[in-house]
């Protein structure tokens, strides 16, 4: 199915096949909210207008690719689920991004992702391995709460403002290689829960969570 850039809401549409929007110009605002996507959403190379855009608990049963993607306004992905996988590299968000209770089956924001804005990523769940690699939070990234049950990958990531960590939960080890942050006293990890590491620690992070949890 071929998505209009005129038309600005599918809120609740089921949409039963793949849905081809690679390239869209959005036009005006966007709603998604409640929509189901049941073969695999394409929205690769897509700009969505400072309007805004908004997939809050949509429902994605197949993979869901916005690689290259333009968020021109502020993108709403609130208690969106992911089923399979979820690809955002190279995607670039002007404004906020709101990801805050969305389920990831596993995704990938890599490949120098830029967050302009607020980057919510609270209580989310992530069942599967996670990848941020190389992207660039300009402002706050928020990930208070969430549930890592698989690889998280922070290599090379850029922190340009503070990082909210509070009562995350890791259960592998987070990798934080050669990640960069411009004030690690704006790291706020209270309550994040780390697994237990027993190889020597080379990264600040892991050194902050090991002072956590001797505390």
């Amino acid at each position: 199915m071929l998505l209009s850039s005129d038309v600005a809401s599918y809120a609740g549409f089921l949409f039963p096949a793949a849905v081809e929007a690679a390239g869209l110009a959005s036009q005006s605002e966007a709603y998604f909210n409640g929509a189901r996507f049941l073969g695999p959403a394409r929205f690769t190379g897509a700009t969505f207008s400072i309007a805004g855009v908004w997939f809050e608990g949509a429902r994605f049963g197949s993979i869901a690719n916005f690689d290259g993607a333009v968020f021109t306004g502020a993108a709403e992905f609130r208690q969106a689920q992911f089923e399979h996988a979820f690809h955002m590299r190279g995607a670039r968000f002007n404004r906020d991004a709101w990801f805050v209770g969305a389920i990831f089956e596993a995704a990938v924001f890599a490949d120098n992702a830029q967050f302009a804005g607020e980057a919510g990523f609270g209580s989310c769940k992530f069942s599967g391995p996670v990848e941020f690699c190389s992207a660039c939070f300009r402002a706050g990234a928020g990930f208070e709460g969430s549930r890592f049950e698989d690889e998280a990958n922070f290599d090379d990531v850029d922190f340009k403002g503070p990082v909210w960590l509070r009562d995350a939960a890791f259960q592998k080890p987070p990798s934080f290689h050669r990640a960069r942050f411009a004030d690690m006293r704006r790291v706020l990890a209270g309550g994040a829960r780390f697994p237990v590491i027993e190889s020597p620690v080379s990264n600040r992070l892991e050194r902050l969570a090991r002072s956590l949890r001797s505390s």
